[in-house]
């Protein structure tokens, strides 16, 4: 997403710097620089096809058109892309670029209606605080900005109205990369504008820019905007933590980038999305924020702390903090959440971590709310989500570590289908020191054909 004041931000709503001028102290287009200085300290006369950084600006050839350009070494850009500007520097020219819904096109000083009254929805300021307060005032200002060497920003248009805004920026040149962002006017969100608006801007930034590597940030909490990523097919890398301030605290950066060999299409899902399963007697539905009260009061009770690997009580900061992500992770395809829902409230939790995806190994771990123990609960939930594992996310083998005199639990493993593989020592920590576990493991062929009441 965007900000005001003639400020950038990714689609996370982090500010980004102001927008140097053509040709300053950032370099001027994707293109080659002058070598300035020979070995005896004589001038150049050719120009090295190279990507740098030039200190005072590129410039155009005389007569600033791009075929002098060409002709005089420059990159050899599309006709168009390259503008001259004032003082002979140069410009990346704003495409207009059509997909089967949308067009994006340079904004005008006519969209600053529509931007000041996109700029009003409390969910688009939360992900772009800078926004907050914004006046028609500002709003014009951010329609008026000029083309730049460092950046290229389109307004989405659908049906001829504005809905949204979109950019590449930060445009290195050394390295072929560039940041990008979004964002979409209220109405217009749940259409799949953003990812179908950035899929195209990214294509047209890998083949007439030359750009290699294009990627963007979102805050943690900001799931729609990872969705987006997402299907415009940007992968996920890492995270930067405590990166943003939005949603009223500190949060991390989630980095998502495209290359531009990257397959066509949708970035890879890992774990498919999914609403609820159910046996008729239990259900298991992806954890969500609001869970966060009741599955802190099943971390400190007594009995979870003792097989906790972290032994010391969570506060509820911490707890909340973990729930924010769940949505994150399960994106990434790190880690699927579920809360265990019996009689509508939560009982307990499990997680599938995979931890080897490459050979298709996951890993669960589980736990119940005090109060909804020793009612066989909990082997039917496990059951649930190691079958989804195993035939939904199509892993070969799910495993699990359970405390060799942790007895409950190795009872629901059991009554799950898992079967005892090997005993490894000293292989977690616990509240009372380092503890032996059980390993056990369910495996694609050991499913029988349906789960406990299905």
């Amino acid at each position: 997403m965007a900000g005001g004041r003639g400020r950038l931000r990714d689609a996370s709503g982090v500010p980004r710097a102001r927008l140097p001028a053509a040709g300053g102290a950032d370099g001027g287009p994707l293109g080659v620089r002058r070598r300035r200085a020979g070995p005896a300290g004589g001038r150049h006369r050719n120009r090295q096809p190279c990507l740098g950084t030039g200190r005072r600006g590129d410039r155009l050839p005389a007569g600033g058109g791009h075929a002098q350009a060409a002709a005089a070494g420059w990159r050899a850009y599309r006709p168009g892309v390259l503008r001259p500007a004032a003082g002979g520097s140069a410009v990346i020219a704003r495409p207009v670029l059509s997909t089967p819904r949308l067009v994006l096109r340079p904004r005008q000083p006519e969209d600053a209606d529509a931007v000041f009254v996109a700029v009003q929805d409390p969910e688009l300021v939360r992900w772009l605080p800078n926004w907050a307060g914004a006046t028609t005032a500002d709003a014009v200002a951010n329609c008026a900005r000029g083309e730049s060497a460092t950046a290229v920003d389109l307004a989405i248009t659908a049906g001829g109205a504005f809905v949204g805004h979109c950019w590449l920026a930060k445009l290195d040149r050394s390295n072929r990369t560039s940041s990008s962002g979004y964002w979409l006017a209220p109405q217009a969100r749940g259409s799949g504008y953003a990812a179908e608006a950035l899929s195209a801007l990214a294509g047209w930034g890998f083949a007439e820019l030359g750009l290699e590597r294009i990627h963007l940030h979102a805050a943690e909490g900001n799931v729609a905007s990872q969705r987006t990523a997402l299907r415009a097919g940007f992968r996920a890398e890492g995270r930067q933590r405590r990166a943003c301030r939005c949603d009223g605290h500190q949060q991390d950066m989630l980095v998502f980038a495209r290359l531009r060999d990257d397959p066509a299409g949708p970035a890879p899902r890992p774990l498919p999305d999914v609403d609820t399963l159910t046996d008729g007697v239990v259900a298991v539905r992806p954890m969500r924020t609001g869970d966060a009260a009741a599955w802190h009061a099943e971390r400190i009770d007594p009995e979870a702390i003792r097989w906790s690997t972290t032994p010391d009580p969570p506060d509820l900061a911490e707890t909340q903090r973990r729930a924010t992500g769940v949505a994150a992770r399960w994106l990434a395809g790190t880690e699927a959440r579920f809360a265990i829902i019996e009689g509508g409230a939560y009982a307990g939790h499990i997680s599938l971590r995979m931890t080897e995806p490459e050979i298709g190994i996951g890993e669960v771990g589980y736990a119940l709310h005090p109060a909804f123990r020793g009612h066989g609960l909990m082997f039917r939930a496990l059951r649930l989500v190691t079958h989804w594992a195993l035939i939904e996310v199509g892993l070969a083998r799910v495993e699990a570590g359970v405390g060799t005199t942790n007895a409950a639990s190795l009872r629901t493993a059991e009554a799950a289908g898992f079967r005892r593989e090997g005993i490894l020592r000293q292989a977690l920590p616990g509240a009372a020191g380092r503890y032996d576990i059980v390993v056990l493991s369910m495996l694609r062929s050991d499913l029988t054909p349906d789960p406990p009441g299905g």
